[in-house]
């Protein structure tokens, strides 16, 4: 177990939620990760194998986003959906956390992917973020227009 400064302060003695965290360990080394333990506090435990360390050019507040959504899409496409080179890939909610990791790993394995948003400001915001995706590849999560996209 690592003992982890947290980022973050404690709302109440007995009042215990979320589950990732970033801050330093004792060392002083700038980690992130995820507890059972709930990281609403300004110290954690953690197992070392659900912790890492953030990279220089990364803020603590960027480092914390990482690991659940993260873990959530190695889950679901690795694990369990076994992806593979240049599939098809539909990730609805693409500008959620969740859904900008699934498109950088849907990246990584070189699939073709669909996703849908929720506002033309999303569909700009992630055609700026990935200069691959164009108009073609984002539909509507507001209907079901993104059927014929696919």
């Amino acid at each position: 177990m690592v003992f982890v400064q947290s980022n973050t302060n404690c709302f109440t003695d007995n009042y215990c939620a979320g589950v990732e965290f970033s801050g330093k360990d004792l060392s002083g080394r700038r980690v992130m990760g995820f507890t059972e333990n709930g990281t609403l506090s300004n110290l954690t435990v953690c197992n070392a194998r659900n912790m890492w360390d953030i990279p220089n050019e990364w803020s603590m507040e960027d480092a914390a986003t990482v690991p659940v959504s993260y873990s959530t899409v190695l889950y679901a496409l690795i694990e369990k959906g076994r992806i593979t080179t240049g599939q098809n890939i539909l990730i609805h909610a693409g500008a959620g956390a969740v859904g900008l990791s699934a498109i950088n790993v849907a990246l990584y394995y070189k699939c073709n992917i669909f996703t849908t948003v929720g506002s033309i400001n999303k569909s700009n915001f992630l055609k700026k973020l990935y200069p691959s995706l164009s108009d073609k590849q984002i539909g509507s999560s507001r209907d079901c227009s993104f059927y014929n996209m696919i």
